[in-house]
């Protein structure tokens, strides 16, 4: 496994962790409120603190499973969505949809995480309204920072753990780089080509040291990787199993990195990537 997905199975196994830790406020704030937690309640809470249990026991697993099929993270998502809507209004079960939330941010995309948490919200706020409570009372908001907050910290959490696996994925190959070694054989065709500078002729006047402009990369963590890994030589098929996950991800991946870079191929998009173009190492000034 890649060193940033072994930064993304520690964070999902915290995640995991505040998983747990959610259940336990949930019925404890049930408790508080209702005297007893009701049977919905104590049914998500328990559902969700064995999905927490088994994310815990075994991460590098049931994070590979999750992060090769949107279906699975999907439905561990609609289990916080289920909870906040079936539970009533102002559901405690909030504890739970949230961290559910922290987990699918450390598996998929910033656009699903955020679509997730926005139906989650929505769920929140259906539960209350069918409950027969208002949403805003006077001199009270209500359940409404309840409800922006799951959205907002999502995203807040998406962005701090991507942000965190970049810094990982740089020191990895900023590693690498310090340590000789031999480059296996790029397996792109006609990298070379794409690569190829023009030699000065003799009567040329000396080049001149430039340089090299401040850059910085355009492309998510994940991103990167697919096309560092494919720079190193791997195939499609190869890059799945390195990062758990299906070869139509990584084509997607691919397809997106070259959106982002304005490369027309893969081939160009490699060869911007080994030219510095898109180098995760600090900038050289």
């Amino acid at each position: 496994m890649h060193l940033a997905e072994e930064f993304y199975v520690r964070a999902f196994a915290i995640a995991c962790v505040i998983l747990i830790a959610g259940c336990a406020l949930t019925l404890w704030f049930a408790a508080l409120d209702r005297g007893t937690p009701a049977m919905t309640t104590m049914l998500f809470a328990s559902l969700a603190a064995a999905f927490g249990i088994a994310g815990l026991a075994r991460p590098h697993d049931i994070y590979l499973r999750l992060r090769s099929r949107t279906t699975l993270q999907l439905s561990a998502v609609a289990l916080g969505a289920l909870a906040v809507l079936l539970d009533g209004p102002e559901s405690e079960c909030w504890w739970i949809a949230l961290p559910l939330l922290w987990i699918l941010a450390t598996l998929s995309s910033a656009r699903l995480a955020a679509g997730a948490a926005i139906a989650t919200a929505t769920a929140f706020v259906a539960g209350t309204i069918l409950g027969g409570q208002a949403l805003v009372t006077t001199g009270d908001l209500g359940v409404l920072p309840a409800t922006v907050a799951l959205p907002a910290y999502t995203l807040v959490g998406w962005v701090l753990i991507d942000a965190l696996a970049g810094l990982a994925l740089t020191r990895d190959h900023v590693t690498a780089d310090n340590e000789p070694h031999t480059p296996p054989p790029l397996r792109v065709a006609n990298l070379e080509t794409a690569m190829k500078v023009p030699t000065a002729s003799p009567a040329a006047s000396p080049p001149t040291i430039q340089h090299r402009p401040r850059r910085t990369s355009r492309l998510t963590v994940r991103q990167l990787e697919v096309a560092l890994l494919l720079r190193d030589g791997l195939r499609q098929t190869e890059i799945a199993a390195c990062l758990g996950i299906s070869v139509r991800q990584v084509e997607r991946l691919l397809a997106a990195a070259r959106e982002r870079v304005h490369a027309t191929t893969t081939t160009q998009l490699v060869a911007m990537l080994a030219a510095g173009a898109l180098s995760p190492h600090p900038t050289v000034e």
